[in-house]
């Protein structure tokens, strides 16, 4: 449901699934030659909307924002490179019950789709520092006249791209 309206193909893309609160998802997709960012949401958690019986049909928001070329391409970038990291985690010790899910998506020529996810990153870490960029960009989505929140996103996302590449 969340990806209704969505390219199978989008240069960057995002799927949040909190514990308590509506999932989303932001994607960063080239449509007729202009970049879009678009944030498909809920108004109520999903997972809890499937439990409840009474509850009322999920229905699907979406808002899209133009976006630069240089910043859907500076998180395509970031996208792949930080999916380029992805490795099998240790096993864990105990189950996952509250937090946030983030799986990371973005489309390559030539390779194709790759994905990777991360659990509540811890502060401070770069994959902290990757999911507070998503946090900005639902932002950009709700609010796409802010052209300096775009700017800034584009200068932290190559920020943390350099911060990404490997020696």
């Amino acid at each position: 449901m969340l990806g209704a309206g969505l390219s199978s193909n989008a240069l960057a893309q995002v799927v949040v699934l909190p514990s308590f609160e509506p999932e989303y998802i932001v994607s960063v997709e080239k449509q007729n030659g202009r970049y879009l960012l678009l944030y498909n949401t809920v108004q109520r958690n999903l997972h809890s909307s499937f439990r409840d019986e009474k509850a009322e049909k999920a229905v699907l928001h979406t808002r899209r924002a133009e976006i630069s070329p240089e910043l859907a391409t500076a998180l395509a970038r970031l996208w792949n490179r930080a999916i380029q990291q992805v490795r099998y985690p240790e096993p864990l010790v105990s189950m996952r019950s509250d937090g946030v899910s983030f799986v990371f998506m973005a489309f390559q020529a030539g390779v194709g789709e790759r994905a990777g996810e991360t659990w509540s990153p811890a502060a401070g870490s770069t994959m902290a520092l990757l999911t507070g960029i998503v946090t900005d960009l639902k932002e950009v989505a709700l609010a796409p006249q802010n052209k300096e929140l775009q700017q800034r996103l584009l200068h932290y996302a190559d920020l943390l791209d350099k911060q990404l590449q490997v020696p």
